[in-house]
């Protein structure tokens, strides 16, 4: 299964330092709907999605209501509502490791979604002035151009790998519909959970926006510690016009409710969803020790509105 992109829809996001280091990742760019798939705000399935049976209910008091669900339970990536990002595709940057759309990178089996960095003999990666010379193979999807939405309750059961070697980082988060990474931060970003092999007993969560700087504690906490990132835990964001909470096992790990009032409102539009495991850059290099193949394993998504 090959999913491929146009040239240079994305960017590379600027690195970024935030409380005990270095916090980085990959951005996206331009959001549009390709042929043969959902417009952007929409999922491509033509079946209700199920959430479960547990009731929950917004501050005030009514219900949220399940928009998007994958429990992972078949064989294979389901691309009606994923699609797998390659560097190829993207343009994302030169990196050590290389987004390859591989069962080796990307895989559906036992009822997890297993995203995974393997080393590799030095190969080239992408195409033209963006290629590059790559020595791992990683993995990524998303729902760019699938789903995206505003506001609502964004729940992902998961479990990353453990190393105190550094070098590795996994990443649950959000990205802005028809951003293009060009004027990051003020377009907004919402990491849900980030864990970095550098700091590996927490994971951390991150709002970007313009004004975050005057209240740093309102928009990163890196003392979410974490007991045994390796088992499955449930990484929580409830997203509402007033407020944004993180949680961590049901334990609020970042809660801000001042992004609007500081003058800038990049919450205030449909988000897609990414999630992805890479080498980390930065101050959390991968190195020789770094232990690979490494694996974040998502049980499920689950998505109200």
């Amino acid at each position: 299964m090959r999913t491929t992109l146009p040239a240079a829809r994305f960017v590379q996001l600027v690195r970024r330092v935030a409380g005990v280091g270095l916090l980085a990742c990959l951005s996206f760019g331009v959001l549009v709907a390709l042929p043969g798939e959902a417009a952007p705000g929409s999922t491509a399935t033509t079946t209700a999605p199920s959430c479960g049976s547990t009731v929950f209910r917004k501050p005030d008091g009514t219900r949220w209501r399940c928009t998007f669900a994958d429990y992972f339970s078949g064989t294979s990536l389901d691309t009606r509502k994923w699609t797998v990002m390659t560097s190829a595709a993207s343009g994302f940057g030169k990196r050590q490791d290389c987004f390859m759309s591989s069962k080796s990178n990307v895989l559906v089996t036992k009822g997890l979604l297993w995203l995974t960095s393997r080393r590799a003999a030095p190969f080239t990666c992408g195409r033209g002035s963006r290629a590059f010379t790559a020595r791992a193979t990683s993995g990524m999807v998303s729902t760019m151009g699938k789903f995206a939405q505003d506001y609502g309750r964004f729940e992902f059961r998961a479990s990353f790998p453990y190393t105190t070697q550094e070098g590795l980082q996994s990443s649950l988060w959000l990205w802005p519909q028809g951003a293009t990474g060009a004027m990051w931060p003020v377009t907004g970003e919402i990491d849900v959970a980030e864990w970095y092999s550098s700091w590996p007993d927490r994971v951390i969560p991150r709002l970007h926006y313009a004004t975050a700087f005057l209240l740093p504690r309102a928009a990163t906490n890196n003392r979410c510690l974490v007991p045994n990132v390796r088992a499955f835990h449930t990484y929580l964001l409830e997203w509402t016009p007033s407020s944004i909470t993180i949680s961590y096992d049901g334990r609020t790990c970042l809660r801000n409710t001042s992004w609007r009032t500081l003058g800038s409102a990049p919450f205030d539009k449909p988000y897609f969803l990414a999630m992805m495991q890479a080498l980390g850059v930065g101050k959390n290099p991968p190195t020789s020790r770094t232990p690979m193949p490494a694996s974040t394993m998502i049980d499920y998504v689950r998505i109200w509105s």
